[in-house]
């Protein structure tokens, strides 16, 4: 859903590589039993989420070799739990979500698409997961007060914890639910700051709100933030209960290079490409 959450693959061991494919590969598979075109909503957050809860729960892992229609010759390594199914729940929710919003914003018809296409999907997972979902929707109502009152800088902090809950409920699953939800809601808090980020010239010219303010220090000021969430974020993520023994080794490896690498890989590609791109002259 949101592009940040992915590991630095080149970094990772062989055996790591596979089994991040692999997941990715079966969260994939998983939205398409539930919607038609589900891969289109495919994204290694969520994918990062199931390796989470499977490190977390030493879940029992179907492993499989598949075909697809983006692999029909060659089959794909594919692994399965009951984690994969929640994960691909929670993306179809947040994408039915994200498609609202886009038709409140912009009116787009990919949107208005996007929406129809997911109404059955949608409401399906809310019977599954109702109070996450009225959770989920709550934390959204929530920030959208925020975002009408349009008082940027005034209120980034709680704007960024309203997101923060968001993710937070959608991380706190099963026994360790507790455990799990204060590093979601500061793995949250970051997501939203640099999504603010990336937007904020963007938002400036259509006249968006933006809980960022830019100025003279934008840069460094948004960097200094984002490296103090990050680094509450890691805190978080070192308290979890977390398998280090055969699989969950594995899949720790994983959780570990996206936090310490992987997440600012979007991050340092836009910021190189600012840097490059040339200031306009004054008239």
């Amino acid at each position: 859903m949101f592009g940040y959450v992915m590991a630095d693959a080149a970094t990772l061991s062989t055996q790591a590589q596979a089994r991040y494919k692999a997941a990715y590969c079966g969260l994939c598979h998983s939205l398409s039993g539930k919607i038609s075109l589900g891969r289109l909503l495919l994204s290694f957050d969520m994918a990062y989420l199931t390796l989470l809860l499977d490190c977390a729960y030493e879940s029992e892992i179907s492993a499989s070799r598949l075909k697809c229609l983006v692999h029909p010759i060659k089959p794909r390594e594919c692994d399965i739990s009951k984690n994969t199914s929640y994960a691909a729940d929670m993306t179809i929710i947040l994408a039915y979500h994200k498609a609202v919003d886009d038709i409140i914003d912009d009116n787009k018809l990919t949107a208005r698409f996007s929406k129809k296409h997911l109404e059955n999907a949608y409401r399906a997972a809310c019977e599954r997961h109702g109070a996450k979902a009225d959770s989920i929707e709550a934390s959204l109502m929530a920030l959208e007060a925020i975002e009408r009152r349009n008082r940027p800088g005034a209120d980034t902090d709680e704007a960024s914890k309203c997101f923060g809950r968001l993710l937070g409920e959608v991380f706190a699953e099963g026994e360790f639910a507790q455990r799990l939800r204060p590093f979601g809601e500061a793995l949250g808090r970051f997501i939203y700051i640099m999504d603010a980020w990336e937007d904020a010239g963007a938002d400036r010219k259509h006249s968006r709100y933006n809980p960022l303010i830019l100025n003279d220090t934008f840069e460094q000021d948004t960097y200094a933030l984002l490296k103090a969430l990050m680094a509450a974020c890691i805190r978080e993520f070192e308290k979890l209960p977390l398998s280090c023994e055969g699989a969950g080794k594995t899949e720790l490896e994983i959780l570990r290079n996206v936090l310490y690498r992987g997440i600012w890989t979007r991050y340092d590609i836009k910021r190189a490409a600012k840097q490059k791109k040339p200031e306009k002259r004054k008239a």
